[in-house]
């Protein structure tokens, strides 16, 4: 049941970084979301993990998922 829960709880946040991440694109009249947008709304949402992704999208993937083992209470 934790599980699904925990689940749950990291799609609503994604959800809300990438609806807020949208938000900041159109304010700052960009028609693409770019990496200082996500970088911008996680650190105002506390998410300082995603604050650090590098501006490669294929680095960003592999730094997330190893931030994510090697300290296993950020999941």
């Amino acid at each position: 049941m934790h599980r699904y829960r925990a689940q749950l709880n990291l799609l609503v946040v994604l959800h809300r970084l990438a609806e807020e991440s949208r938000v900041k694109a159109f304010e700052e009249k960009s028609g693409t979301i770019k990496v200082h947008h996500v970088r911008a709304v996680a650190k105002g949402l506390g998410l300082f993990y995603l604050s650090r992704i590098p501006h490669s999208s294929y680095n960003a993937q592999d730094q997330l998922r190893a931030d994510l083992c090697d300290n296993p209470m950020k999941k």
